[in-house]
C-alpha cells in the first residue's frame, strides 16, 4: 500500500500510474506481461507502472480486493493526478494502449507518435 500511495503522490510532470493487477497461477496474466513491458517502454516518459500480485501476500491481497476492488484478473488501473482514471480487465492490448493515449490525452508533450498496437479493423 505504501508503495502504491508514494508512486501516486510522486508522479509528478503530467506522468500517470498504470497497476498492473494479476495473480502469479493466472495465464491471461502471464499472456500480458509482454504487451505491458512493451507498453511501458514506449510510454516510459509519461508513465509510473506498478505490477501487484493479489496473491503474493496479505497486505497484497487487502490492497487487491479492499482497496482497488480487483475483482478479475489481469486488470490495469490508470490513476491520473491520484485518481482513477481508467479501468480495465482482460487482455486486449489495443484497448489498453487506447485508454493510456486518452487519459494522457491528445496534447501530452511526450505522447509518442506510432503506437505499439494498432487497432485492427
Amino acid at each position: 500500500m505504501q508503495e502504491l500511495d508514494e508512486a501516486l503522490a510522486g508522479a509528478g510532470d503530467g506522468k500517470i500510474v498504470i497497476v498492473f493487477s494479476a495473480l502469479t497461477w493466472c495465464r491471461p496474466c502471464k499472456g500480458m506481461q509482454r504487451p505491458a513491458h512493451k507498453l511501458a517502454e514506449r510510454y516510459k516518459d509519461s508513465t509510473v507502472w506498478m505490477k501487484l500480485f493479489g496473491n503474493a501476500n496479505e497486505q497484497t491481497k487487502t490492497l487487491f480486493k479492499d482497496r482497488l476492488k480487483i475483482r478479475s484478473t489481469p486488470s490495469f488501473i490508470i490513476f491520473k493526478d491520484g485518481e482513477v482514471a481508467y479501468t480495465q480487465t482482460g487482455t486486449n492490448k489495443e484497448k489498453l494502449e487506447a485508454g493510456i493515449r486518452e487519459v494522457l490525452g491528445a496534447d501530452h508533450p511526450k505522447l509518442p507518435q506510432e503506437l505499439v498496437y494498432p487497432a485492427t479493423a
